[in-house]
Order: structure tokens, then C-alpha cells, then sequence
């Protein structure tokens, strides 16, 4: 995550694109430990969903953060992923459950 906003915080101009091509594969990394991958090894439509999501939140935050404090800026996004991806993924997965 760390490496990710490194490389945001770097670029002179970032659009919601560049957030999504940089922080997805990090949020699935996330997601993919709770929540099941399909035969293709790809997250869920509904997971994969909460992901993009998830990134443009990040993109529409970005603004005012402290690029002076990498640490803590990574600290509080990664925290704020955590809380906002593990339910989606778990709740998917108990879905997931109860229907079969």
C-alpha cells in the first residue's frame, strides 16, 4: 500500500484512473484473503465492485492528504480499506454460504 501511494503522492497530475490501475491489485490482494476467487482466480462481480469503488473513495480523499507523512498517510488508508473491505468480502462469503 505503502508503494502504491509513493506513486500517487509522486505524480504531478493523478486521475481517478491512475488510482484505480494502482490501488486495485492491492485492495484485491486484500479482499482475495476473506472473500473466494473464482475458477479464474478473479474476485466475485460484487467484490471486485466494492474494490473500484473503494479506489475512487481513495481518489476523491486525495486532495487532503499530507504527502509530508507517507507513513501515516498509508497507516490511514490501509486502516480505512481494511474497515470498508473485509465486511463486503466476509458478507459475500456468508452469503455465499447460506445459499448453498
Amino acid at each position: 500500500m505503502k508503494d502504491g501511494i509513493s506513486r500517487l503522492c509522486a505524480r504531478n497530475k493523478t486521475d481517478s484512473g491512475d488510482f484505480q490501475k494502482i490501488l486495485t491489485p492491492i485492495l484485491a490482494g486484500v479482499a482475495s484473503t476473506y472473500a473466494p476467487l473464482e475458477g479464474d482466480m478473479t474476485l466475485p462481480a460484487e467484490i471486485a465492485g466494492v474494490i473500484k469503488s473503494y479506489a475512487q473513495a481513495i481518489y476523491d480523499r486525495h486532495t487532503s492528504w499530507d504527502k509530508n507523512d507517507l507513513n501515516k498517510l498509508t497507516t490511514d488508508e490501509l486502516t480505512l480499506a481494511l474497515q470498508a473491505i473485509i465486511p463486503a468480502a466476509k458478507n459475500f462469503t456468508n452469503e455465499v454460504s447460506d445459499d448453498e
